[in-house]
């Protein structure tokens, strides 16, 4: 899954903590225009299995995904 961690109505780090809560084996890749260590990190201690800040370039997210699907 891409996740954004910005949306309107929540913020992705919300969206996070509940996809892992409900559904502990999706794979997320969050991918953000704001990125920032400490965001990058949070997501990973969260269970996001990739951070991509935005602009990315269509290699880079192949790249994720790939590595998305090889994460056990």
């Amino acid at each position: 899954m891409l996740l954004d961690l910005k949306m309107p109505d929540m913020n992705g780090m919300e969206v996070l903590a509940k996809i892992k809560a409900n559904w502990p084996d999706v794979k997320v890749i969050v991918v953000t225009g704001y990125a920032s260590i400490d965001n990058a990190v949070q997501s990973i201690q969260e269970g996001a299995v990739d951070f991509l800040p935005k602009p990315f370039t269509s290699s880079e997210l192949v790249a994720a995904a790939v590595g998305a699907t090889e994460v056990a």
